[in-house]
């Protein structure tokens, strides 16, 4: 499903984010994202993506006024392993700047019920504090093995300053 969603950049500029399908790509590459700057009338493809095309939006107040800041995602795969990472960044004009990022993977499919105590997963979530401007990382560690319980969950959270 293709998702464009209306957003605004640090300057407050409308524009559109949308998730991209690029269907003639290799299998590691298939996902990305397209910025789209009516004012300009002109698109450009965002340096993300991979194996994945969703993102959130959160809302930044700051100096009496809103703009987007957005998670976007990268992502691979291969021997049965998921890679990839969450990446929180804002746009001003077509600038990119990176606020924070979280690290990913899934090696479940690539490891057998002995070996799977010594090898990790992790997933990852943000989350923002709008009044505050605080966002909010969350990791989630495990063991790869499967039928895990509550208790062999390590969870981690962290809160990030963001100042624009």
């Amino acid at each position: 499903m293709k998702i464009r969603k209306k957003v605004y950049l640090k300057s407050g500029e409308e524009a559109y984010l949308s998730s991209a399908y690029f269907n003639e790509s290799a299998r590691n590459f298939w996902g990305g994202y397209i910025l789209t700057r009516p004012k300009l009338k002109q698109s450009k493809i965002l340096d993300f993506g991979g194996q994945t095309n969703t993102f959130q939006i959160f809302e930044y107040y700051a100096q009496g006024r809103t703009f987007n800041i957005f998670e976007v995602q990268n992502a691979s795969s291969g021997q049965g392993a998921m890679e990839g990472e969450k990446v929180v960044i804002v746009i001003d004009g077509w600038n990119v700047k990176t606020l924070s990022r979280l690290e990913e993977q899934d090696v479940s499919a690539a490891v057998d019920e002995e070996s799977c105590k010594t090898h990790n997963n992790q997933q990852g979530y943000f989350n923002m504090m709008p009044y505050q401007n605080i966002l909010i990382m969350t990791t989630i560690r495990s063991n790869a093995c499967e039928n895990l319980k509550l208790s062999d969950y390590k969870v981690n959270t962290k809160l990030v300053e963001i100042n624009l």
